[in-house]
Parts: C-alpha cells; sequence; structure tokens
C-alpha cells in the first residue's frame, strides 16, 4: 500500500465531481467535511496570577458546553445537535447535524481547581484558572551585601 499526501490544490483530488458540490449550490451540505473541524481552536495564556483558555466556538450555546475539573485534569466538551427542513418547488431536503468534541489539558500543579470559573460570551469559552497564592509571582526584593 502506498500513502499519498493530501495536498488540497491536486487535482486528483476529487476533480470536478467535488468542486461541483462545494459549490453554492449547495452552501449547507458538508458531504462528511465536518469532522475534521469539529475541534475548536483553543488559546491558552499565562498572567502573573492566572492561567486563561480562550476556546472558539461560535456555533454553540452556553448549553452546550460542559467543564470539569478532576484529579488535576480540565476536560472541556459541547455537544450540538441541529434540524433543518426546507420545501421548495416540489423538492424537500432534510438534513440532521450532530457536532461534539471533548479536549482535556493537564493543570499545572499551581492551578486552584475549585476556583476555576468559565464565562461564555460572543462565541468564546473563557476558563480562568487561578494560580495558588505561593505560584504567583512577587515583587522582586534588593538583598543588602554586608
Amino acid at each position: 500500500m502506498t500513502l499519498v499526501k493530501y495536498n488540497p490544490s491536486s487535482p486528483s483530488r476529487g476533480g470536478w465531481m467535488d468542486d461541483f458540490f462545494s459549490s453554492s449550490l449547495f452552501p449547507n451540505f458538508d458531504w462528511g467535511r465536518t469532522s475534521a473541524t469539529n475541534t475548536p481552536a483553543v488559546n491558552i495564556r499565562e498572567n502573573p496570577d492566572n492561567y486563561e483558555l480562550e476556546v472558539a466556538a461560535p456555533r454553540l450555546n452556553k448549553k452546550d458546553f460542559e467543564v470539569s475539573v478532576e484529579n488535576g485534569l480540565l476536560t472541556i466538551s459541547g455537544h450540538k445537535e441541529t434540524q433543518s427542513e426546507e420545501n421548495n418547488n416540489h423538492f424537500t431536503r432534510r438534513e440532521f447535524s450532530y457536532n461534539s468534541f471533548k479536549r482535556s489539558f493537564s493543570l499545572p500543579e499551581d492551578v486552584k481547581q475549585d476556583e476555576v470559573v468559565a464565562v461564555y460570551q460572543n462565541g468564546i469559552l473563557h476558563v480562568t484558572l487561578p494560580k495558588s497564592e505561593q505560584a504567583k509571582a512577587k515583587a522582586p526584593r534588593t538583598i543588602k551585601i554586608s
């Protein structure tokens, strides 16, 4: 068996049939391509007092998420079901969409696991992971030389 690296600009990727079905004639039909893009992008930032995660999930609602912390592991999951139906000119189209994802992150030891907070706003889930007092950066101290 020979493995060939995928190249989206290659003419052998499916030809005119794929181009036809991916055109604007069928804007709501993904032809099985959503499985590769279901996992939302995540930004992780470290601040002096906490860590922040931003999960980009614009099509989800607050109720579609589950965030949990257990044994030093932060798990963020989402699930969305949608149904649409179109009736016009004697044609009927009915589509179902089921999307889910699950991401887990190992937490640093300095995170206060009991104080993790999550807020969903404008399509982004913000998760704040406060650091313990020992881990917070302290102001530099000048040491007198004797």
